[in-house]
């Protein structure tokens, strides 16, 4: 038993620095949003949304996994849905997108 500790302290610190990581992004997504080229624009859109229909003048879409329960988890009173979601989701698979969005973007962490 005394040896699996190490390995939750691991996982503990692990997804903490993951998730101040996302949370530095999110809080610099709209600036890098505003500055960026049509392109960019295009492929930040194409990493958060599926499902984009523009109808007229009225644009439809669905965010993608795990924005959408982020978006969930806000909409609660609660802490509990947030708690859970993030248990949820798949933080390997996140990290390796979140790295490829900071380096095809040249995003800084500092």
């Amino acid at each position: 038993m005394t040896m699996k500790m190490p390995q939750y302290t691991d996982a503990d610190e692990s997804f903490y620095l993951n998730i101040s990581m996302l949370l530095h992004i999110v809080k610099k997504a709209s600036q890098v949003f505003e500055g960026s080229e049509p392109a960019t624009k295009r492929q930040i859109l194409n990493f958060l949304l599926q499902n984009i229909v523009l109808d007229g003048k009225k644009l439809s879409f669905t965010l993608k996994t795990p924005f959408n329960r982020v978006l969930q988890a806000n909409s609660s009173y609660s802490g509990l849905p947030l708690k859970n979601a993030l248990t949820q989701l798949n933080w390997r698979v996140i990290r390796v997108e979140l790295d490829a969005f900071i380096s095809t973007y040249s995003i800084s962490l500092s």
